[in-house]
């Protein structure tokens, strides 16, 4: 709750910080998928791809459609063009 009230709030940075605390307490599950691709969206508009799709990455087969559009962008600009091809498919029936 702490981090999407920073979200709100236009705080990128202290909301990143805030989503990075909630994964590592959570570990595994709903709770760390969600906050896991927030972090990885905010990463990205801070400039920070890479880390973005090293979030994203691992949680390929259960990521909700934005992120995982996201992932196929971050991959087609990281070169990583085996994963841009495997998710080409479900990211063009999304659109």
């Amino acid at each position: 709750i702490e981090a999407e009230m920073l979200l709100r709030q236009g705080d990128k940075q202290k909301s990143l910080e805030a989503f990075e605390k909630l994964r590592i307490a959570a570990k595994e599950g709903m709770i760390y998928d969600a906050a896991t691709q927030y972090a990885a969206f905010l990463h990205y508009d801070l400039g920070h791809g890479k880390e973005a799709y090293q979030l994203l990455l691992p949680l390929k087969d259960h990521l909700d459609p934005d992120s995982l559009t996201l992932l196929h962008r971050i991959a087609f600009e990281q070169n990583e063009f085996p994963i841009v091809m495997e998710l080409a498919g479900f990211v063009f029936q999304l659109a």
